[in-house]
């Protein structure tokens, strides 16, 4: 979910509360959009490294989840990602494009509550 920066402009007459100023004003409001895909990898940075070995693999970009979603672009950011039971599991937070193929990624929902001082098991 999201406010992708390419979608078209949409406005809104706001009628005034003002009984000196009855013209009232135009708006633009944001039209958010929902994407479906699904989480084709979980990228870990959890794996044990030391100066002898690296037992497992890690991300460079932390934990993550690989999306595999084909409409979402800059204006996505920030926004949630649902299950299939409507909880938020995750933050869209960035993508790459290399060669026309576009991967998207979302940070654990575990990592923002954290961020937030919010504790809460995550089901």
């Amino acid at each position: 979910m999201g406010y992708p920066a390419i979608s078209p402009e949409l406005y809104v007459k706001v009628d005034s509360l003002d009984p000196l100023n009855r013209k009232g004003e135009i708006r633009t409001i944001p039209e958010p959009t929902i994407t479906t895909g699904v989480i084709g990898k979980v990228l870990s940075s959890s794996a044990n490294i030391t100066s002898d070995s690296i037992s497992g693999y890690v991300s460079e970009m932390g934990d993550a989840y690989q999306l595999t979603v084909n409409a979402t672009g800059p204006g996505n950011s920030g926004g949630p990602v649902f299950n299939d039971k409507g909880r938020v599991i995750g933050i869209f937070t960035s993508m790459k494009q290399q060669q026309g193929t576009m991967i998207t990624f979302a940070v654990p929902i575990k990592h923002a509550l954290d961020i937030m001082g919010i504790k809460k098991t995550i089901e």
